[in-house]
């Protein structure tokens, strides 16, 4: 093994440096180093080393501390990590190991703090051990290997919280919760799709575990995990009263038996599950975000007592042939429902939804979009409307031009609502628009100048990405758009309101080639808002940016 030279390292010795010269693909780092260098993916340790080095080591007693954010990301002939040495060691950073394709095995040592955020993610272990001193692990902090088929915790582990897809897309297959875990979700073993069973460290009492299948409260109202690979069916214990987050999220049951006491339903539910039928209890209140996304169910019947459906509930349950809504119904998020020709839904005499003769489908007394389930390519929008909600139009191929009847009084349009409609060119944005959420209308085919109103706030990220045949841009001041009694008015309200542009808004939006800015206020302008533009020829603007 080589050792590195003084070059490699900060001039006091502290810091080994962005790039390491060595051409030796087994090296020795020095026991004087305490911060193995990184910033992000093109700045880093061993960039340019990425595809030589094969095992590191180091010198006796080291002093490592920091291992910085993609200080080895990417090592794609790394075969090995041992880092029991490091006694020192508090931090993995951010991507310090992503991407190491060949390690198999992966040794932290006594005394690490944290594990940061896809610290040790795409490689190719089976196993790991995590340290007792460990008392933080980012989402997504051990990630990303479908090969690690078993987690375990030092005796004594100091963790307290396990978070959102901590262990995301693994091959988990059984899991022991620490004893000082006080804080779970379901969505931490997100997409491990063959977790087979699950235990409880004798000495936490902070949860019920029922037959090493589910995890739940210790109270037993509230189900927060059950294995994936379980079983085909299950039956929630009698006690509970709300399942939470990713409780059954990538779950292989096909049969799932709920209570009737169950009020609460959270979030990403029974997302990506095989789950073929279920009967919702009468007490259920809320259906909500993204809970049945692309399951497998085939019908559903949803119960008077549900008021909401909330955004992406159903969308892409490409299974799901009825759906009958309750009259209780009083609204329904963007995109809840799967929109496929050959899905059958009921409204119950509902008077709180309207669906018009173009099957678009509004509430909160028409003058909010959730979802288009038809296939006009024409549409005519009525003037009321002030809010396109979340994935409203999303992927709808048949849609060329939207316009309004009378003048628009739209408002907002939430996030995905118009993205990947492939075909839309014409859309009408008014004179009172305030918010453009992110992917808004990324990968549209718009084809007219864009002009926006003074009252704007916010566009999204990436809202205008890809949209390839917007020939201009133009953010115009109030005086351009009222008299000037209504000026005033609006210059009140909006004035005082910078616009914010956020990263990739109009990224790739090739056929721009001017841009004009008349603003009376500030603008903040996000990474790469207009990277890509390659037929801009002319940029206008005057205030300040």
């Amino acid at each position: 093994m080589s050792e590195l030279e003084s070059k490699d390292y900060s001039a006091d010795g502290l810091t080994l440096l962005l790039s390491v010269s060595s051409k030796s693909p087994n090296i020795i780092i020095s026991s004087k180093c305490e911060t193995i260098f990184g910033s992000d993916q093109n700045n880093y340790a061993f960039r340019i080393a990425k595809d030589i080095v094969e095992t590191f080591a180091f010198q006796n007693n080291p002093n490592l501390r920091y291992i910085n954010n993609y200080a080895f990301h990417s090592c794609t002939k790394l075969r090995s990590v041992d880092l029991s040495m490091c006694t020192k060691l508090e931090k993995l950073g951010s991507f310090s190991f992503s991407k190491c394709l060949s390690v198999t095995t992966f040794i932290l040592p006594e005394g690490l703090k944290v594990i940061g955020y896809c610290a040790i993610s795409e490689l190719s272990i089976t196993t790991i051990n995590i340290p007792s001193s460990v008392t933080y692990i980012s989402d997504f902090g051990v990630s990303n290997m479908r090969s690690l088929k078993n987690v375990t915790f030092s005796k004594g582990s100091r963790l307290t919280i396990l978070m959102f897809n901590t262990f995301i897309t693994t091959g988990l297959t059984t899991f022991t919760i620490p004893e000082k875990i006080s804080s779970l979700n379901g969505l931490t073993f997100s997409d491990c799709a063959s977790m087979e069973t699950i235990y409880l460290d004798p000495l936490n009492n902070n949860f019920y575990c029922d037959r090493n299948i589910a995890i739940y409260s210790s109270d037993k109202t509230k189900i927060i995990y059950c294995c994936a690979n379980c079983s085909e069916s299950y039956t929630v214990l009698s006690s509970t009263i709300t399942i939470t987050s990713g409780a059954f999220t990538k779950s292989s049951l096909k049969n799932i038996y709920l209570p009737d006491g169950i009020t609460s339903i959270q979030n990403y539910a029974f997302t990506d599950s095989a789950l073929t039928r279920i009967t919702l209890p009468k007490k259920l209140v809320n259906i909500s975000k993204n809970t049945f996304q692309r399951s497998g169910l085939t019908s559903i019947i949803i119960p008077d007592s549900v008021e909401l459906i909330d955004d992406n509930a159903f969308d892409g349950c490409r299974k799901l042939k009825t759906i009958v809504l309750p009259s209780s119904l009083k609204s329904i998020g963007g995109g809840a429902l799967p929109n496929y020709n050959d899905v059958n839904i009921t409204f119950a005499n509902n008077t709180n939804l309207f669906l018009d003769k173009q099957y678009i489908l509004y509430s909160d007394k028409n003058t909010t979009i959730s979802q288009f389930l038809g296939s006009l390519s024409e549409l005519t929008i009525p003037n009321i409307v002030t809010i396109i909600k979340t994935g409203s139009f999303k992927w709808n191929t048949y849609i060329s031009s939207i316009s309004f009847s009378g003048e628009s009084n739209l408002q907002y349009i939430e996030y995905d609502a118009f993205k990947g409609c492939t075909n839309l060119r014409k859309f009408d944005f008014g004179s009172k628009i305030v918010e453009i959420q992110y992917n808004a209308f990324e990968n549209t085919i718009l084809d007219s100048e864009i002009s926006f109103p003074d009252t704007l706030k916010l566009i999204g990220d990436s809202a205008f990405k890809n949209c390839k045949f917007i020939p201009s841009i133009i953010f115009e001041s109030l005086s351009s758009f009222y008299n000037k009694q209504s000026y005033e008015l609006y210059k009140q309200l909006y004035s005082n309101y910078p616009l914010t542009i956020r990263n990739d808004a109009f990224s790739s939006c090739s056929s721009i080639c001017e841009i004009v800015i008349y603003r009376e206020t500030s603008i903040s302008l996000g990474q790469n808002t207009f990277i890509g533009l390659i037929s801009l020829t002319r940029f206008t603007f005057c205030d300040i940016l």
